[in-house]
This record gives C-alpha cells, structure tokens and sequence, in this order.
C-alpha cells in the first residue's frame, strides 16, 4: 500500500493527500509527510493564508490558535511573526516544527521529481494585495505545472492562477449547495467555465444527494470536460466503504483523505463482487 490511486470502472482514482497526511495521526501540513508524499509521487494538497505583510503560509484557519502556538489572526500578523511559531499536533499538543510557508514548500516540491500540491485557497473575502500577488508569482511561476490551485473564490482563484501560467486551476462550489435547491447545483457549477476550473471539488454528501434525487454531478462535470475530486472520505467515517464506492462508481478521479494509505486498504478489503466494475 503506497496511498496513491484505487483502480476504478473509470480508470485510475487518485487519492489526494489532505493537508500533506498520509496517515490520519499526522499533523498537518508536516514535512516529513510532504517529503514522503512526493518521493512516491503522490497528490498532495495544502491550504493557503495570507500574512500581513502578504507572504502565503500553509494553514487552514484564519486565527491561529488551534493550529499555532500563537494567537490572534493570521492575516494580520507579519511573517517573522508566525516564523517564531510552533507547529501543533491534531490533538492541540505543541510541536517542535515551525509553520510551513508557500516558498519553503515550493522548494521542497522543487527537490523531487515527481509529485503534485493543490494549493488550497482559504484567503477569500479580503482583498489580494500587491505584495500577496508578487509573492506568490514568485514562489509558484517557476514551478506551476506542479501545481493545482483550486478554493470557493472562482476570481481569486482566477487571479492567481493568472500569475503562474501552467497551473492547473479548480474550483469547489459547495458553498453554495447548501439549502439550495438541487435541481440548480449543475447551474451553479457552471457559473465558472470548465477551462477556469479543471478541477471541480465536490463533498462527498453534496454527490450523494444529488445522485438519490436523479442528478448525477459528477458526470455533469465529466461531460464539461473535468475531473472530479470528492472530498473528504475517511477511513473513520461511519459508511465509508459504501460512500467510497459509490463515487467510484460514479465516475469521480479522485478522492480527499486525510489517511490515504488506510482508505486504499479499505478499498483492498472490499470484495471484488462489492466494488463497482467497468
């Protein structure tokens, strides 16, 4: 078990690595993880802040207590700020290892010759300054076709994927899903054009529902020409053998896990006459 796809009636499944892990106990965005992910070629995805002095650091919430072992909010704390801060581990315990910026990453990508990042863009409903632009650009164009970009914010994401040419661009509308009415998710999905998203981020649930309700997202997606990854599919989670084959089974390409190598496992264990075939 290597934790990269699932052979589906589709062809292969990729399995993406959230926030760096490759077993569910990691903490997030770790380097020893990330070293792992891309010496085996993996897909890996990592979110994305912004400082405020606009450097791009890899964390998820907007504050940084449960993730730092600092406090108050990320956007409005400088880079030699969090630079000084520890990591913490999913149960809150501090770490010995340093919050992990977009360069650093970019250069650790750089050392590997295979092996992708997602970066996901979780620095929506403020405005991109000039410095976050010009970072960024510097950090990600030498290096984008290693790259996805990929976040709830279709026009940040464009911007940005605007400023490193070759990237592979992506857009998650479940934002918008919920307490809508379902006939209208394939129109809100095509609110961006397929080639401003070749990616499109779906919740496993959001799949679900559409699919008891006879609408079938992902081949609508497929159909505009992209791939579909299906977030966030857990090995811990209650149904997950039939959660997963059922987005096999409907075609997706790829699936988020927070533990890749115990959900191809599960996959393993399924029986044959169980798993979706082609």
């Amino acid at each position: 078990m290597n934790g990269l796809a699932l052979d589906g009636p589709f062809g292969r499944v990729t399995l993406k690595w959230h926030k760096c892990r490759d077993v569910a106990d990691r903490p997030a965005h770790c380097r020893h993880s990330l070293a792992l992910g891309l010496s085996r070629g993996a897909m890996l995805e990592v979110d994305l802040q912004t400082t405020a002095d606009g450097h791009w650091v890899c964390l998820h919430d907007d504050t940084h207590d449960a993730e730092t072992s600092g406090e108050g909010v990320v956007g409005l704390t400088p880079r030699a700020g969090i630079e000084r801060l520890f990591q913490r581990a999913n149960d809150g315990t501090l770490l010995g290892d340093r919050v992990l910026f977009l360069d650093e990453l970019v250069a650790i990508v750089s050392e590997f010759p295979r092996g992708r990042v997602q970066l996901d863009i979780k620095a929506g409903g403020t405005a991109l300054t000039a410095e976050a632009r010009e970072h960024f650009a510097r950090s990600v164009a030498p290096h984008a076709a290693r790259f996805e970009i990929g976040g709830h914010d279709a026009a940040l994401v464009r911007c940005l994927a605007g400023l490193a040419p070759g990237i592979r661009p992506g857009f998650d509308p479940c934002d918008r899903f919920t307490g809508a009415n379902i006939d209208r998710w394939r129109e809100f999905i095509e609110t961006v054009p397929a080639d401003e998203a070749r990616m499109l981020y779906l919740h496993h649930d959001a799949v679900t529902r559409a699919a008891d309700a006879g609408i079938d997202l992902i081949a609508h997606a497929r159909s505009r020409g992209q791939v579909v990854d299906c977030w966030t599919i857990d090995p811990a989670n209650g149904d997950t053998a039939a959660i997963l084959a059922r987005m096999v089974s409907l075609g997706a390409g790829r699936i988020t896990t927070n533990d890749p190598i115990a959900l191809e496992a599960l996959w393993h264990a399924i029986p044959s006459s169980e798993r979706p075939a082609g």
